[in-house]
């Protein structure tokens, strides 16, 4: 289709203008953290990665990246009571600087790795709350760690602290949900409440009101939310299809969309028009 071919070409021309804008990477609050002791125990993160590829399980974690720059949290420990916790690293870094720190709950600053080493480690931890901190100033590498403690500590991945705190919303939205079918009250709630990670659950919700409400009054309300709230609920719509495996749907949502007459359309609802068919064709792609 045509159609398909122009907007497959768009959204190249915008992915190489992205990555073009990208070549100043960090920014100077970024690149002055690497020995700013103030602003490494801070509890929010400030990065940027070129690249970064990652495994993590079971406390063992192995991170490849390039051009790392600033501040990224990796684990939070959280001891019941004065404990010892043993980490073995392995980092390989062949450019730029790369440390490891651990930041206990009063806020003291402990180097537990520098630049290139093996080295295993065994660590006080205090009571509370700790942090593990990989900080960088235009670093590429690849570092590879494994924590182990007893059953007095409880350690947790930044990815696993993001996936409970987003369980813990959708239970939320759930229970706010379950008295109204109109999708102008999801999107808000979901705006609100949802940071859009790991909730595949909601898709069945909204595919439900979805389907009630039609595709024009679908898009009517969608352009009264920010961008990228607007994102998100499409990803959401066509996650779910995706799942079924619902190739009829996902043609009947093609077909209506080209034929939608768009001259009184205003920007976002194009770009809403845009974004879906995009969806639907990528996930018509993979079920085919």
């Amino acid at each position: 289709m045509e159609y398909y071919k122009k907007l497959k070409l768009i959204t190249l021309v915008i992915l190489i203008i992205v990555t073009i804008s990208g070549c100043d990477f960090a920014n100077d609050y970024q690149k002055g953290i690497f020995d700013d002791d103030i602003e490494i125990i801070k509890t929010d993160d400030s990065f940027t990665y070129l690249e970064k590829l990652g495994k993590d399980a079971d406390n063992k974690k192995i991170i490849e990246f390039k051009y790392f720059t600033g501040m990224d949290t990796i684990y939070y420990i959280t001891a019941n009571e004065d404990s010892e916790i043993t980490i073995n690293f392995e980092s390989n870094i062949n450019k730029g600087d790369f440390k490891v720190v651990l930041i206990s709950p009063d806020y003291e600053i402990i180097t537990i790795l520098y630049g290139n080493d093996e080295v295993g480690k065994t660590i006080s931890v205090k009571k509370g709350e700790s942090r593990i901190k990989i900080i960088g100033k235009e670093a590429s590498g690849k570092v590879g760690m494994n924590i182990k403690a007893d059953e007095n500590v409880e350690i947790k991945s930044k990815e696993m602290m993001a996936l409970e705190k987003d369980v813990e919303k959708l239970d939320r939205l759930f229970i706010n949900l379950e008295e109204s079918n109109s999708l102008e009250e999801i999107i808000n709630q979901y705006s609100h409440d949802l940071d859009g990670a790991y909730a595949e659950g909601y898709g069945s919700y909204l595919y439900k009101s979805y389907s009630q409400e039609g595709i024009e009054k679908f898009i009517s309300l969608l352009a009264e939310e920010e961008t990228t709230i607007i994102k998100g609920v499409i990803e959401m719509l066509f996650s779910e299809l995706s799942i079924q495996e619902n190739i009829k749907e996902i043609n009947s949502i093609i077909d209506y969309l080209d034929e939608l007459k768009l001259d009184d359309f205003n920007n976002k609802e194009l770009f809403i028009v845009h974004l879906m068919l995009s969806e639907a064709y990528v996930v018509k792609d993979n079920i085919q």
